[in-house]
């Protein structure tokens, strides 16, 4: 495992794509089909269910959809740690949708931007194997810690 912070400092906003933020049942149908496109890419046993992103907003984690026109294409939470830090994780960008090659780094660049503007450090940690995480978060300016 690898793990990322970002100091917001080093924080650039990239302004070329359209997030929502989930909080009601009106976007339910978009990330339902989003874990479904998940699992139809990866087989990973922790994967998480719709019941679990309901319990994580009722938790206060804020997740925030990715939208290629008007097609709901990938996904990402934030974990408040503190009153200014959060803990990033399951990005998904999917791959089913034909999509613009830097999606996921535009993603959480924007994504960033929705958080509360106290916030000072993002961290995450990503598995070896995902390169393509990897550099996501390098474009994105965190670091290796």
């Amino acid at each position: 495992m690898i793990k990322f912070e970002l100091d917001i400092d080093n924080y650039n906003l990239i302004d070329e794509l359209s997030i929502l933020q989930y909080n009601n049942d009106s976007l339910s149908d978009d990330i339902k089909k989003l874990i479904t496109y998940f699992n139809l890419e990866y087989k990973w046993d922790s994967m998480f269910n719709f019941d679990d992103v309901v319990f994580r907003i009722k938790s206060g984690h804020l997740l925030f959809i990715l939208y290629y026109g008007n097609i709901s294409i990938g996904y990402v939470f934030f974990q408040p740690k503190n009153n200014s830090e959060f803990y990033l994780y399951n990005l998904y960008v999917t791959n089913k949708i034909k999509r613009p090659n830097y999606a996921a780094q535009w993603f959480v660049n924007k994504s960033i931007s929705l958080l509360p503007n106290s916030t000072t450090k993002i961290s995450c940690i990503c598995e070896d194997w995902h390169k393509a995480a990897h550099t996501t978060f390098k474009n994105n300016g965190f670091n290796i810690v």
